[in-house]
């Protein structure tokens, strides 16, 4: 679920629809939103967003990066209080990252949960301001954590070397035996 419509909105929303996930883009503001959607992508529409995360099955991926710092307090506990998301990335200063912990705190949520939103969000080795650049660096961040919970794919493909040169070995030895018969007929 990507919270908010606007510069960086609309550059991370592009490449995730390139991706197997299914998004849901949040957003008061119907005007913002591109004309058609991408096959993968649900364009959500509402005045409370909040409202929109108890539609979310467990250990969904968040991204809340709106233009209105109240708003984004208000997904972020809304998402912590459910205790079941598997991301939790939120835009921000160090500032507001800050004020943000306190106030969770005064709320009484657990700090062990706070810790785990990604605050500033997105790949730190990945530096930028630009809108695009701030998307790639998110978008990659989370690319990284669902390819971790993927299936581990042997790297091994084909034949091991050691097994190649023995079946050759044999095949050519086998090929010695059959000339040397014919030659002995």
């Amino acid at each position: 679920m990507l919270f908010g419509a606007g510069h960086v909105g609309h550059a991370i929303a592009p490449i995730l629809s390139g991706l197997p996930v299914k998004l849901h883009w949040v957003d008061e503001r119907e005007e913002l939103f591109p004309e058609v959607a991408p096959n993968n992508t649900n364009h959500v529409i509402t005045d409370n967003p909040v409202d929109e995360i108890a539609s979310m099955p467990a250990n969904s991926y968040y991204v809340v990066l709106t233009h209105n710092h109240q708003r984004d307090f208000d997904i972020c506990s809304a998402i912590l209080k459910r205790e079941d998301f598997k991301y939790l990335g939120l835009i921000g200063s160090d500032t507001k990252w800050k004020r943000f912990q306190q106030r969770f705190d005064h709320r009484g949520i657990k700090k062990e949960l706070v810790d785990t939103i990604a605050c500033p969000v997105g790949l730190s080795n990945v530096p930028g301001k630009l809108p695009m650049e701030v998307a790639v660096s998110i978008v990659g961040e989370i690319i990284g954590l669902y390819q971790a919970d993927l299936e581990p794919t042997p790297n091994k493909q084909g034949v091991d070397w050691s097994e190649l040169k023995s079946m050759i070995d044999e095949q050519e030895h086998n090929a010695k035996k059959t000339v040397q018969s014919q030659e002995q007929k």
